[in-house]
């Protein structure tokens, strides 16, 4: 972006020396590039980031100086007389897409004469490194560069009903562009149109067909606010960066759309001759209203380190045009101009605000800056327990997209059955729904690793799946950990029984056959904390693996991961390593088929016997030995005590009791 210090000077006094100023602008954020002398005048060339498009033009840099050097700061007041006959009367302005075109406003200018421009406006036009063309154009190019708002003048004769549409461009419409550049517009263009076919590429170029030529009388003055994606998608499209949609695709002020179509209209009037028709037809498809940002003075040197002056940080933001609406000793509240509406929405923004023009070098770099620490949250702790300790186990972590296909295994549930949420736009078609379970996820990724050569996976992924709430309402992002890996039940089991271990958990968590989509009925089962459902833990069905192509034999685990926060005990103490020895008792017992292995554990455990430490899994037998529905359980005890070895008669009498609660609780009988 160029400026020229001589046209600066319009709108700020500027009395410092040219070498300070030039230090001062990239101090607060506009880096100069190159300052060269051009017939008496300096040009300089700025480096404008992408958020600042309002230091796309002089009177925005004339606004930041300004506010650094504490000078007068002054936009040009418009003021221009009008004919009786009415713009209403003359011309419409129809918006069918008011997403990419929020607001558009036309003026008409009848009988002007278009010649070359006067020597002032020639000049500030080559100042800029631009050629004049005529003075209708260069009024139009003039006041972009001024306040940095495009506009555009359509000969009002080469307008088909002499009226504006503003929509996408239809199939397979063209357009010749004022280079001369043949355009094939794509459905997803913006255009600006006349009543039958398009007359300009909305916010990049305009139209040969209705371009202002020596013959123009009468004029129609475009100016208005574009969609700055929609803008810089069409410029990229077609590889024309005009200054317009440099400007466009940064975001233009709200309010500058009709101050910079008056000054235009003035101008024209003024040089080319012509009356200006009474009013504007302006069409605004939202209630534009100014952002309320508010500062506490006391966060300013929290986040910078140095005290800045209440009044000093209130003088800065007046002066870069931020008008408090309401003040006290702590705080003040501003409202956000137009022009920085896209870049200042947050408290932090306004303290950069002043730390830019009350200066950086003001920061003393040596001083010590005052760090708080703050305790970790407890789900923080414990995704730090989760991650390393599947990782130790070998699974290794994925990251997936959201987006899932509507096979049965794609829309999988696992916490409720309200229909999936479809997007809209997806960026595949073929994946535009969103997930309700991590399932699909990782059967896509663990058939990408398949294919790839990979072999005995196991995967693991924190992440959210989205359950619908209903309506209108955004969905609810439930955070779970999944797991995927290749074995059997007891393994993919036993992974989430020690992430239990793990978490220090001390509450009673147990599993119960279940169904859900995806996973073998006959190998499923629903994680419980009491009456809670907190997970899943089951065998990938024949269908699922089929559907994604798998050719191994997988387990799936997905656990609520808050529930897992709200379970985790505090962090284990240390235990000294015991100094006596363990003593093993094998038992067998037979009993009924239905007895779970959890039941046999929990009637060991009633036995409160003596120095039992644990209960270990030894062997299950159904033979002819036993009679119809009978099983065996092999079962290894383990005793130890922490005072002395233990002799075998108290072994032995720990051994009854358990005995005795295996008969009374489970019904079982020891097998001989």
């Amino acid at each position: 972006m160029n400026v020229s210090l001589d046209w600066l000077r319009q709108y700020c006094s500027i009395d410092v020396p040219r070498a300070e100023l030039l230090e001062k602008l990239s101090t607060i954020g506009l880096n100069v590039e190159d300052a060269v002398e051009k017939n008496g005048d300096l040009i300089i060339e700025l480096e404008v980031t992408s958020n600042r498009g309002d230091c796309m033009s002089h009177i925005g840099v004339a606004r930041e100086i300004a506010a650094a050097f504490g000078g007068e700061f002054n936009i040009p007041a418009v003021d221009c007389p009008v004919s009786k006959e009415k713009a209403q009367d003359t011309t419409s302005v129809e918006i069918l897409d008011a997403d990419l075109c929020p607001r558009y406003t036309a003026r008409v200018i009848r009988g002007v004469k278009v010649g070359s421009s006067p020597d002032w406006l020639q000049k500030r036009i080559k100042s800029m490194g631009r050629s004049p063309v005529n003075n209708i154009v260069d009024i139009t190019n003039f006041v972009m560069l001024e306040c940095g708002q495009p506009l555009h003048a359509f000969d009002l004769a080469k307008l088909d009903g002499g009226r504006i549409v503003v929509r996408r461009a239809k199939k397979g419409e063209k357009i010749t562009a004022l280079d001369a550049t043949q355009c094939d517009l794509a459905e997803n263009m913006l255009v600006i149109a006349d009543a039958v076919k398009p007359a300009a590429i909305a916010g990049v170029i305009g139209g040969a067909d209705s371009e202002v030529s020596a013959s123009t009388v009468d004029i129609l003055l475009e100016s208005a606010a574009f969609n700055p994606v929609s803008v810089r998608r069409t410029a990229r499209a077609f590889k024309l960066e005009s200054d317009a949609s440099t400007r466009f695709g940064r975001g233009t002020a709200w309010d500058g759309v009709d101050w910079a179509s008056r000054r235009v209209a003035a101008l024209i009037v003024e040089i080319a001759g012509g009356e200006l028709l009474d009013g504007v037809v302006d069409v605004q498809k939202i209630q534009y209203e100014p952002a309320r940002v508010a500062l506490r003075f006391a966060r300013i040197p929290v986040i910078l380190g140095i005290d800045v002056p209440a009044s000093d940080a209130v003088r800065i933001l007046k002066a870069l045009g931020f008008e408090p609406v309401a003040q006290d000793d702590k705080r003040v509240e501003v409202l956000v101009p137009s022009y920085r509406s896209r870049d200042v929405c947050r408290e932090i923004d306004l303290i950069e605000e002043v730390a830019r023009h009350y200066g950086y070098d003001k920061i003393d770099i040596e001083r010590p800056i005052p760090v708080a620490i703050t305790q970790p949250r407890k789900r923080d702790i414990v995704q730090d327990v989760i991650e390393p300790a599947l990782v130790a186990r070998g699974f290794c972590e994925t990251l997936t997209v959201p987006f899932v296909d509507k096979s049965p295994v794609g829309i999988a549930a696992m916490w409720d059955c309200a229909e999936p949420l479809e997007v809209r736009n997806p960026v595949n078609v073929n994946q535009s729904f969103m997930r309700r379970s991590m399932l699909p996820s990782l059967l896509a990724a663990a058939a990408h690793n398949e294919n790839h050569g990979a072999h005995e996976l196991k995967l693991f992924e924190v992440s959210n799946v989205y359950l619908p709430r209903g309506g209108k309402q955004l969905p609810e992002e439930k955070n779970v950990v999944a797991i995927l890996a290749e074995g059997g039940f007891a393994e993919i089991k036993g992974v989430v029984e020690a992430l239990f271990v793990d978490l220090n958990v001390n509450q009673d968590i147990r599993f119960e056959l279940a169904e859900f989509i995806g996973l073998d009925a006959d190998c499923t089962a629903a994680v419980l904390c009491g009456e809670k459902r907190i997970g899943v833990v089951g065998m990938i069905s024949q269908d699922a693996a089929s559907h994604f192509g798998l050719r191994g034999k997988y387990g799936f685990a997905e656990i609520d991961f808050l529930s897992l926060v709200g379970l985790a005990g505090e962090n284990p103490q240390h235990k000294p390593l015991p100094r006596y020895p363990a003593v093993e008792r094998d038992l067998a017992v037979v009993m009924d088929d239905s007895v779970t292995w959890r039941a046999v554990e929990q009637a060991v455990f009633a036995a409160k016997a003596p120095n039992l430490r644990s209960v270990e899994f030894v062997d299950l037998y159904k033979g002819k030995q036993l009679d119809k529905g009978k099983k065996s359980l092999a079962f290894r005890l383990i005793y130890r005590s922490d005072d002395a070895t233990l002799t075998g008669e108290e072994v032995a009498a720990a051994q009854k009791k358990v005995i005795e609660s295996l008969e009374k609780n489970v019904n079982a009988i020891l097998r001989k």
